[in-house]
C-alpha cells in the first residue's frame, strides 16, 4: 500500500489563490509539488488477517510516531490519535469537495 504525503502549506497556497480567482473556484485540483511528495510502503502484509485492538497498535511505538507525523502535517498540536485522525478526514473532504 502507497500512501501519499503532502503540503498542508501548498494546500493552504491553493485555496487562496482560488479565493483569488472566483471564476475558476469549480475547477481546482490539488497536485503536490514532487519535493513536496513522499511515498511510503506500508509495513503491514495485506494477507495478515490478524486483528489488533486501538490500544496495541498505539503501543507501537512505529504507530505512535506515524500519528505524531500525521499530527504535524496538519497542524495539530495533540499526540491524541482521534483528534488527529479527525483533522485528517477534514483535511481530505476539503479536497475531495474541491476535485469534484
Amino acid at each position: 500500500m502507497f500512501l501519499l504525503i503532502f503540503s498542508t502549506m501548498e494546500f493552504n497556497e491553493l485555496k487562496n489563490a482560488s479565493a483569488a480567482e472566483p471564476d475558476r473556484a469549480n475547477s481546482n485540483s490539488f497536485t503536490p509539488t514532487e519535493e513536496s511528495c513522499a511515498y511510503t510502503v506500508s509495513d503491514v502484509d495485506a494477507s495478515e488477517s490478524d486483528e489488533v485492538s486501538l490500544d496495541e497498535l498505539l503501543l507501537d511505538g512505529r504507530a505512535m510516531k506515524k500519528i505524531e507525523l500525521l499530527a504535524a502535517m496538519v497542524g495539530v498540536d495533540s499526540p491524541e490519535p482521534a483528534i488527529v485522525l479527525t483533522e485528517v478526514v477534514r483535511i481530505l473532504k476539503v479536497l475531495e469537495k474541491m476535485n469534484e
